[in-house]
């Protein structure tokens, strides 16, 4: 009987590859700090060729090794992801690029939408069958989950997850890797462009504490590089959505304050902000310059071509670099938690113009 027809174990690909059954081992599992990548990929070729089945001994090697209290990998991720996200181009963008990642490693990746808006919910809240028998390697949690801290502390309260990996994505959260966006440095670049065209009063959505908190940041220090804030009126835009919401109540703002620019919290909103004032028969950018941020929107012009100026955020790079961090600290490459910011990019086109005379 040849290997092909018979349960191919470790062994026997090891013998086929000329290499230690701990070599094999650490190749299945990923395992870069140990074993180079060209003898990674020699040995998964091999396993392909052979028919090496990991799941036939999967279940048996995950007790053994839980039992002597030894790193098990279970190549999966738990993705916390709203449904309300998966239409969202800034979300499912950066899903794209963290689940490119992973089926690169080998790693499946769950999604889980959990339902709820109150703490009282998350404690009675119940995980997915593979995250409460420890299945899963680690967790991915996303910037607008609802409570956020108190998700991560209901997820560590999981005997069968504890300490593992958790990445926060676009929010910084202590015990977490996080990707963020370098908000503080687009919002910058945004504000020196409107100082340089003559603005001086300047309007902004009043969003989330952290991203908000990095804006501003970034929009004084434009102004102490390049023009005294004692000159510069910042405009607050009250953050309305739901039934609340009514779009004459961002015109009156905006009419009454007297601001000539807006930097928007994200293109959607630029985009829907614009459709406001043209409505109530403004034109942009001769009457009011406005941009916005992330570049997942398009403002058409009257040729039907993307007119919006915006802060360009490379959101497939954020969840691909967030899937790397978490591989390397799942397979132990880093011992850390790191935080790391991806750089943005002002794009000019055509929404911005010297402030009407």
């Amino acid at each position: 009987m040849s290997i092909q027809q018979a349960n191919v174990t470790i062994k026997d690909i090891a013998r086929y590859c000329g290499v230690s059954v701990s070599t094999v081992s650490c190749a299945l599992r990923g395992d870069r700090a140990n074993v180079s990548e060209a003898v990674i990929q020699k040995i998964m070729q091999a396993a392909d060729e052979l028919g090496y089945d990991a799941t036939r001994f999967h279940s048996a090697r995950r007790l053994r090794l839980s039992q002597s209290d030894q790193f098990v990998l279970n190549h999966a991720i738990l993705v916390c992801f709203p449904l309300s996200y998966t239409i969202d181009p800034f979300f499912s963008r950066i899903l794209v690029g963290m689940a490119e990642e992973l089926e690169r490693e080998r790693f499946a990746l769950m999604l889980y939408s959990p339902n709820g808006e109150n703490t009282d919910h998350l404690r009675s809240l119940q995980f997915p069958v593979p995250l409460t028998r420890g299945d899963i390697d680690g967790a991915v949690l996303m910037s607008g989950t609802a409570h956020l801290p108190d998700m991560i502390a209901r997820l560590r309260s999981e005997p069968q997850f504890g300490e593992r990996p958790i990445l926060s994505l676009l929010d910084p959260n202590p015990g977490c890797i996080s990707v963020l966006v370098d908000y503080r440095a687009g919002s910058y670049a945004g504000m020196a462009h409107l100082l340089a065209l003559g603005h001086r009063r300047v309007g902004y959505f009043q969003t989330g504490d952290y991203i908000l908190e990095q804006r501003l940041d970034g929009m004084r220090q434009a102004c102490g590089d390049f023009c005294p804030q004692e000159n510069v009126e910042f405009i607050k835009i009250p953050w309305e959505t739901g039934e609340s919401f009514q779009e004459n109540n961002w015109v009156k703002i905006i009419s009454e304050s007297g601001c000539t620019a807006i930097l928007a919290c994200n293109d959607l909103a630029a985009c829907n902000l614009a459709a406001y004032l043209q409505r109530a028969e403004y034109s942009i950018p001769d009457d009011i310059s406005i941009i916005g941020f992330d570049d997942t929107h398009s403002l058409p012009d009257a040729q039907g071509h993307n007119m919006l100026t915006t802060v360009h955020s490379p959101l497939e790079e954020v969840g691909r670099r967030g899937a790397q961090l978490l591989l390397q600290r799942i397979t132990q490459q880093i011992a850390y938690d790191p935080v790391e910011i991806v750089p943005t990019n002002l794009i000019l086109r055509g929404s911005t113009a010297p402030p009407a005379i």
